[in-house]
């Protein structure tokens, strides 16, 4: 029984040694071979080294690269037979010691080998990542990660929370591909880490490791509508957000962090808004203003959930009406309001200017605001010379108010620079194509961000679609950061018509184009804002509008120069877009005392 262990142990000590002869080159030393390049001791240019040497009169060649002498966990080439040379790829790039072994031998001879010995290379051309730049601060939530390095068969990408995890990103075999585009990163400050892994076909994984700070930028995934910290009211409402790559969003409100005692949305697949029913039967809810909490969900298909938390006040009960405690905005306030007004072809837009201006001061919004938006039917677009004929130069032909010589654009500036300051607002009579490009900047400045613009557009939309255009083919909008202009009109049979059918496609095709009934009339879903029969003097509204609200001297200009009658029907758009219900505005003397 011993004797045959002792045979096995023999045995087996034997098949090992048969193994070493198959797997490597038997050699001993006695012999050399010249290395004329690189030289011994050198630095190598490149991960891609050309190394070679005097044939002399061997029938067989065979290389070791390794990380120690005789060792081939770099590189092992195989029988070459009689070459002189061989390129090797996917070399270590830190500056290390690299130690190189060259076999060789006479046909069925005994090997022999030479040692020598480099530094690995540390330039620029190494295998290692280009874009984003470790250690640097993510741009977005959204990032495009890029690498090179010669010589490489595949590559494989991690991104974690801890030096070489893969919870927040695992890019499987990309095969040859240098670059991998990763959505939903984190957006708190957090330190990330991406590890590089890359191979030549059937060898080692080899790997880099490289650390980042994640975006607290605005690009970041956030709700933008209602914004955080605001004071959003008990009534029915919208929760808007933003983020890229995102496959699956899910949204709890509630009176903790982190809680969903009011709310829960359940999983809402790509959708990125979810409406928020009426609070105002929820139960344990006191009647004062207090504490709310939104967790916003997200996830990529298939990887961990993510959330951001974001702080809410909730309005006092108000029976009605709106809360403006401390100038809390209580309704849904977008990130740009945009209001448009046309002066033409009549002057109620001077009303409206001062409408517009009482609600930016009660809810504490800085509009852009635009005079002279106006396009004129029929021509090639709305060119400096049509306008001037139209507004610059047009006095008010229909002879509302005394002041019949004064042209539309000096009416308006007058109303407008009492409502908002001088230099505050922009005047296509200044200059079509200047008022364009100026508010395209305005918008971009918001798009760009992930945010979103709403635009008031009482009359026709020409100066909003050539708006739009600007922001396609000048500043590369995309479809997406489009869609988050909103456009809201109303009175649709003259203001529709009277748009150019180029520019109405441009605004519906483009942005998110919102219809609203007429405020002109009453009895709908709009208030009605126009009243023929108060007098614009003496009225208990006109005496409010004149002397019992901060717009008063924009008030008496405005109504100085259209007396024909109380018209800020072009009101109704922004009161849409701030989210005032008819229960708060639903005629003139509601809007008075809604201040």
């Amino acid at each position: 029984m011993v004797l045959h262990r002792i045979q096995l142990k023999w045995l087996l000590a034997a098949l090992a040694v048969i193994a070493t002869f198959t797997a490597a080159p038997f050699a001993n030393s006695a012999d050399t071979v010249e290395i004329t390049f690189p030289g011994e001791g050198s630095t190598l240019d490149d991960t891609k080294q050309l190394f070679s040497w005097h044939q002399s009169d061997y029938d067989e060649f065979w290389v070791y690269l390794g990380s120690e002498i005789g060792s081939n966990d770099i590189y092992n080439s195989g029988s070459l037979g009689p070459a002189n040379g061989i390129t090797v790829y996917a070399l270590p790039h830190d500056g290390r010691t690299i130690f190189f072994r060259l076999f060789f031998r006479q046909s069925n001879q005994t090997w022999s080998y030479t040692d020598h010995s480099f530094q690995a290379h540390t330039g620029s051309s190494a295998i290692g990542l280009i874009s984003p730049k470790p250690g640097s601060t993510l741009d977005g939530t959204i990032q495009s990660f890029s690498w090179h390095g010669t010589g490489i068969d595949e590559w494989w990408v991690y991104i974690g929370t801890r030096t070489g995890e893969n919870d927040l990103y695992n890019s499987g075999n990309l095969g040859s591909a240098t670059v991998a585009d990763v959505a939903a990163l984190p957006h708190d400050g957090r330190t990330i880490y991406s590890r590089l892994f890359y191979r030549q076909a059937g060898a080692a994984w080899r790997y880099h490791d490289y650390s980042y700070v994640s975006t607290t930028g605005k690009q970041a995934i956030n709700i933008f509508s209602p914004a955080s910290g605001t004071a959003i009211s008990r009534e029915a409402q919208r929760f808007n957000w933003v983020g890229t790559g995102i496959d699956e969003w899910w949204l709890y409100l509630g009176t903790s962090v982190g809680a969903n005692n009011i709310y829960n949305s359940g999983n809402l697949g790509a959708a990125t808004s979810a409406a928020i029913p009426d609070l105002s039967d929820v139960p344990d809810l006191p009647d004062v203003k207090t504490a709310l909490h939104a967790r916003l969900f997200y996830r990529q298909s298939g990887a961990s959930w993510r959330f951001v938390d974001l702080d809410y006040t909730l309005a006092a009960a108000n029976n009605g009406t709106v809360d403006n405690t401390d100038n809390n905005q209580v309704t849904t306030v977008t990130d740009l309001v945009a209001l448009h007004y046309d002066i033409s072809p009549d002057l109620d837009d001077l009303q409206a200017i001062a409408a517009g201006a009482n609600l930016s001061d009660k809810y504490g919004v800085s509009p852009a605001v635009v005079i002279g938006a106006y396009g004129l039917v029929g021509l090639g677009g709305p060119a400096d010379s049509d306008l001037k004929h139209l507004y610059d130069t047009a006095t008010n032909s229909l002879g509302q108010g005394p002041n019949i010589g004064e042209t539309r654009q000096q009416k308006a500036r007058q109303v407008t620079d009492a409502a908002y300051g001088a230099g505050n607002y922009l005047d296509t009579g200044d200059g079509w194509t200047e008022a364009v490009n100026a508010q395209a900047q305005k918008f971009w400045t918001v798009l760009k961000r992930g945010y979103t613009v709403s635009v008031a557009d009482g009359g026709p939309m020409d100066f909003t679609a050539d708006v739009l255009s600007r922001l396609q083919s000048f500043h590369g909008a995309s479809n997406e950061q489009l869609k988050r202009v909103m456009v809201v009109q109303h009175s649709l049979g003259f203001n529709v018509t009277k748009t150019l059918p180029s520019n109405r496609s441009v605004v519906s095709n483009l942005a998110t184009y919102v219809t609203i009934d007429n405020g002109n009339i009453g009895g709908n879903a709009t208030a009605n804002l126009e009243d023929s029969g108060t007098n614009t003097t003496s009225s208990a509204f006109a005496q409010w509008a004149r002397s019992g609200n901060s717009k008063a001297a924009a008030w008496n200009s405005a109504l100085d120069d259209f007396s024909a009658k109380i018209d800020f029907s072009d009101t109704v758009e922004y009161l849409y877009i701030l989210d005032i219900p008819l229960s708060s505005v639903s005629d003139i003397n509601s809007f008075s005392s809604f201040f």
